[in-house]
C-alpha cells in the first residue's frame, strides 16, 4: 500500500480573509477596502480525459471532510486564466467560502495536465495544493476517446476507422513533433532531455488536414470533399487529434513533477478504479495522500461509475456497476493496439519512474482476451474486470489469431515508423 499519514494541504487552513479595494463614491471620499472570506481548493484532479476523472471526483466528494465545488470541471487555469482574477473569478465563483476546520474542497479539470503553462500557473497561485492525475492503458484510453470524442461528432457514417486515425497520428508525432518510440531514444526523450509541448507546439501548430488529410483522402478515394470535411470535424478537434498524444502521459507530466514533486502529485490507476473492491482500496490511498482521515468509500463507490458511456449525459450522471457491465463496444483493432503499445512503452516506463508507484495492472497487453486471462494473476484485479470508470466494457470475445496489419500499417512498418 502507498498509504501514509500526513497533514492536510495548506496546513489545514485553506481559507483566508481577502481584502478588495472599493472605489470612493466621489473625489471627496477616501478609497476603502472590503474584507471577505475565500477558500482555496486543496486538490486538483488534472486529468486525464477518458481515464475516470469524474468517478474519482464524485467518490472523493462523498468523504465527510470534502466539500464539492460549484461544478466538477472548471478549466480555469487553461482556458479562462487571468492572473488578476484569481480571487474574484476563480475562488469566489467556484468554491465554498464556509469551510469548517478540517474540511477541504477541490475540482477536476482533465485538460490541465496537457498544457505547458498550467503547472507554473497553479504553482504561483496555489503553492501547497495536491495534484491527482488518473492514467489508463494508453491503447484503451485512445479507443475510448475515439468513441466519446470522435464518433460522437463525426458520426459513424462519415468517420474514419480507428486504425486509420492512429496510423496518421503516429506518423505525425514522429515526423512533425519529434517524438520517438524506440526503446533507447524514446526513453531518453520521455525522460525530459527534450520537453515537448504537444498541445501548442505540435497539434496547435499544424492543422488537422496536415495530420489526417492524406489518410482521409486515401481512405475515401473519389468521394466528395464534403465527406472529407465531415471526417475531420472542428468539434472536439483538440481531443480526437490526440488519441495517442494524450495517452503519452510522461511527456506532459514531466513538467508537473518538476513543479510539484512526487510528494504532492499522486498518479491514480484507472484500472484500479474498475471494480468496486479495487476502487475502494485506491480511494483509501488517495484520501491518505490528501491527509484525510480514514473513511470507508464502499457506499460511495457502490453507486456506480460517473460519466460512463459514449454519449455525454453529464459528468455527474451515474451508471450502476451492473448496467455498465452490460454495455458493450466492438473489439479494438489489434493492429492499432499493437502500434500504440509499441509507441507508448518507453513513455509508460518513464511515467512510473516519475510516479514512484507500481505499474498499473494490465497495461500493454496484446488484446482484451489476454488482459482478462492474465488479470487473475495481477494484484488488486479480478479475473473479469469491468471497464474503467468513464467507459463501458468491450464485448467479450474468444482469443483471436493475430491478423495481418492493413496496408497503411504495413507501409509504416516498412518505413520503420512503428516497431512490431
Amino acid at each position: 500500500s502507498d498509504r501514509c499519514t500526513r497533514g492536510l494541504p495548506f496546513a489545514g487552513a485553506p481559507c483566508y480573509e481577502a481584502r478588495t479595494p472599493v472605489r470612493p463614491l466621489s473625489a471627496r471620499h477616501e478609497p476603502g477596502t472590503t474584507t471577505h472570506r475565500l477558500c482555496r481548493p486543496s486538490f486538483l484532479i488534472i486529468g486525464v480525459g477518458k481515464c475516470g476523472t469524474s468517478s474519482l471526483y464524485y467518490y472523493l466528494t462523498e468523504h465527510p471532510q470534502v466539500r464539492a465545488a460549484t461544478q466538477k470541471q472548471i478549466q480555469w487555469f487553461d482556458h479562462q486564466y487571468h492572473a488578476a482574477a484569481f480571487e474574484s473569478d476563480y475562488l469566489r465563483r467556484h468554491f465554498p467560502r464556509d469551510l469548517r476546520a478540517g474540511e477541504i474542497t477541490g475540482e477536476a479539470s482533465p485538460g490541465y495536465a496537457a498544457y505547458k503553462a498550467v503547472p507554473s500557473r497553479v504553482r504561483s497561485h496555489l503553492a501547497g495544493v495536491r495534484i491527482l492525475c488518473v492514467v489508463r492503458d494508453p491503447a484503451e484510453r485512445a479507443w475510448s476517446a475515439y468513441h466519446y470524442n470522435y464518433l460522437s461528432v463525426a458520426g459513424t457514417k462519415d468517420a474514419l476507422p480507428f486504425d486509420v486515425l492512429v496510423t496518421a497520428e503516429l506518423r505525425f508525432l514522429e515526423r512533425l513533433c519529434g517524438l520517438l518510440h524506440d526503446a533507447e531514444n524514446g526513453a531518453s526523450a520521455a525522460a525530459g532531455t527534450r520537453l515537448v509541448d504537444l498541445s501548442s507546439e505540435c497539434y496547435g501548430r499544424h492543422a488537422a488536414q496536415t495530420q489526417v488529410g492524406a489518410a482521409a483522402a486515401a481512405f475515401f478515394g473519389s468521394s466528395s470533399a464534403q465527406q472529407h470535411a465531415k471526417a475531420l470535424p472542428r468539434a472536439n478537434e483538440h481531443l480526437w487529434r490526440q488519441l495517442v498524444g494524450r495517452s503519452l502521459y510522461s511527456v506532459y507530466l514531466e513538467r508537473w513533477f518538476r513543479a510539484f514533486g512526487r510528494d504532492d502529485l499522486f498518479v491514480v490507476c484507472s484500472e484500479r478504479l474498475a471494480t468496486p473492491e479495487t476502487a475502494t482500496h485506491e480511494l483509501a490511498d488517495v484520501a491518505a495522500f490528501l491527509g484525510l482521515r480514514a473513511f470507508d468509500f464502499a457506499a460511495a463507490v457502490g453507486k456506480g461509475k460517473y460519466n460512463a458511456g459514449d454519449a455525454h449525459r453529464g459528468y455527474g450522471a451515474v451508471t450502476s456497476w451492473d448496467r455498465a457491465a452490460e454495455i458493450e463496444r466492438p473489439d479494438m483493432p489489434q493492429s492499432a493496439r499493437a502500434a500504440i503499445n509499441a509507441f507508448s512503452q518507453p513513455y509508460n516506463t518513464r511515467l512510473f519512474e516519475l510516479a514512484g508507484r507500481p505499474r498499473c495492472p494490465n497495461w500493454e497487453l496484446a488484446s482484451r482476451a489476454e488482459r482478462r486471462s492474465l488479470a487473475s494473476g495481477l494484484p488488486g484485479v479480478v479475473s473479469t474486470p469491468a471497464a474503467a470508470p468513464g467507459d463501458e466494457a468491450e464485448a467479450s470475445s474468444s482469443p483471436r489469431r493475430q491478423q495481418q496489419p492493413p496496408d497503411h500499417f504495413r507501409e509504416l512498418l516498412l518505413l520503420g515508423s512503428i516497431n512490431s
